[in-house]
């Protein structure tokens, strides 16, 4: 019997990638059709908006893993086999079920001034990054190395760099943020701005407002990122706390509104979060609990709304701050039973723990893990980590150079 092609796409579109894979053996068409970007667009827009399976990718100092937050009652891990393996390797972020990753020559992104002292003439990004998918297969595509030009600086040899990464739909393209900080002698500094396309494998060179340098002034050991909406978001305190957002397809800075507290914002420890595609907030004010918020409406102050309010002594205990990972269901209608997956930052170090609506919680513990050291929520997709504009063969043997360097 031949079903329509419409029909076997909302057939395929609910299995997993792992699924689909063993699926392209049983014949020609489902093979050309799983691999047609048209499916796999399709596939990757069932999973984010009907996310009743996320997972987790969990990094250690020894490997980096994955865990099915639903279907995995003993929260038992699974390891990938990263590019470039663990020893400096550091996850950047996920998106679309790739994975960017990068890889330091001598240390981590925040310690890299002892590197760039040794380049008196030429700031060279040395440090690799690559695109993965890991549901698919163990090949990554190697960003090209970028080095800045800064002659004439008198740079004194420190750095500070932050990277992020997300997609623009607008273009289908993939692209990388990267914001650099020099320093030189005088005790002052430049920050160059430049973003990475996949689609043209290429980086270039954008204005750096006010705003990337408040970025920078943030702690760089707190400093991280939260990707919703297509747009980059970090809360900054220049002359009073605020969130700043990069809108990855119109490559701009600008600023999104904070909830109104009701007391001053400098009043408050905040820290960003996603829940269910919309920008979540973490707030607290000395002993008082923490007060979880969402922005329904995306850009609008008065979307905020209170979600639920956690405890400062909780079972993990006493918590410094928390960070709003991820909701699901197994029933995506079914919201009276949608569980909230937070990670507490407390006096013992990092816990996770799953909390309902009805303000039940409970601890997770992740088997076969020393300490987590970063998590990051991930969607299955058979996005592929290689441009699909042609460049993919073209490329093809500096690729291979790429992978066995």
């Amino acid at each position: 019997m031949n079903l329509p092609e419409d029909m076997i796409y909302l057939v395929l579109c609910r299995l997993p990638v792992k699924s689909l894979l063993g699926f392209k053996c049983v014949s020609k068409q489902f093979c050309s059709m799983i691999d047609s970007e048209n499916f796999i667009q399709f596939h990757l827009r069932y999973s984010v908006e009907n996310n009743t399976e996320p997972s987790l990718v969990i990094q250690d100092k020894k490997k980096i893993c994955s865990v099915n937050v639903v279907d995995s009652p003993t929260w038992q891990t699974r390891e990938l086999d990263a590019p470039f393996g663990c020893s400096r390797t550091k996850i950047l972020g996920s998106c679309n079920g790739l994975i960017c990753v990068l890889k330091s020559a001598i240390c981590s992104e925040p310690n890299l001034s002892a590197l760039y002292r040794t380049l008196p003439r030429m700031y060279n990004i040395l440090p690799k990054i690559a695109f993965w998918n890991p549901s698919t297969s163990n090949k990554f595509h190697v960003l090209p190395i970028d080095p800045i030009e800064v002659r004439g600086l008198n740079y004194s040899g420190f750095v500070d760099v932050q990277h992020a990464f997300g997609h623009d739909s607008v273009n289908n393209d993939y692209k990388v943020l990267r914001i650099v900080k020099l320093y030189n002698e005088l005790d002052s500094f430049i920050i160059k701005v430049r973003v990475y396309s996949l689609k043209t494998n290429s980086w270039r060179e954008i204005i750096a407002p006010s705003q990337a340098n408040e970025i920078m002034t943030v702690n760089r050991y707190v400093r991280r990122y939260v990707l919703v909406r297509e747009a980059f978001h970090w809360l900054i305190k220049a002359h009073e706390p605020n969130i700043c957002a990069f809108d990855i397809q119109g490559e701009e800075f600008c600023t999104v509104p904070l909830p109104n507290f009701g007391v001053p914002q400098g009043c408050f420890n905040m820290n960003l979060g996603v829940l269910g595609q919309c920008l979540c907030l973490a707030s607290t004010r000395g002993r008082e609990n923490i007060v979880m918020w969402m922005m329904k409406e995306y850009g609008r102050k008065d979307s905020w709304v209170k979600l639920f309010s956690l405890p400062r002594d909780s079972p993990a205990g006493y918590v410094l701050y928390t960070v709003p990972l991820a909701a699901y269901s197994k029933d995506v209608h079914d919201l009276d039973h949608e569980k909230v997956l937070l990670k507490l930052v407390t006096q013992y170090g990092e816990k996770l723990v799953r909390s309902d609506r009805k303000n039940k919680k409970s601890v997770v513990k992740i088997l076969g893990l020393q300490r987590e050291t970063q998590l990051f929520t991930y969607v299955g997709s058979l996005v592929s980590p290689f441009s699909n504009d042609g460049s993919k063969t073209k490329n093809k043997k500096k690729r291979r150079r790429d992978e066995n360097a």
